[in-house]
């Protein structure tokens, strides 16, 4: 029924069901909260916190970057590309200079300076 969730990405403290109500998250060392604008069910909201930022994210599952921010998108040939996101259009995400984009992630965190 319920997934067991992945740790705090910012702590490392244990994450747990805080609103059943709200579908929402929480963090039961530093208190962050995780909410899913577009989630319907607990098992999704679950499902898309324990993906974050492990992979490739399809646009189809309705999770949405951050507007003004970079990430990485492939597009239907197959093509990754570092992309803005503008937001949605036409109900579709729009990342700038991205023609039909299919799956997207945030960007790496860049290499430590020798």
């Amino acid at each position: 029924m319920s997934e067991t969730l992945k740790s705090c990405p910012f702590c490392g403290g244990e994450v747990s069901v805080i609103s059943r109500s709200l579908l929402k998250l929480g963090c039961i060392e530093c208190s962050a909260e995780f909410g899913f604008l577009f989630a319907s069910t607990l098992g999704f909201v679950e499902k898309c916190f324990n993906r974050r930022a492990s992979g490739w994210i399809a646009v189809e599952e309705r999770l949405r970057p951050e507007v003004g921010d970079f990430y990485l998108v492939a597009d239907l040939d197959g093509q990754v590309t570092e992309a803005y996101f503008h937001g949605l259009s036409a109900g579709k995400p729009w990342f700038q200079g991205v023609d039909g984009p299919t799956h997207w992630q945030p960007l790496p965190e860049p290499p430590e300076a020798p």
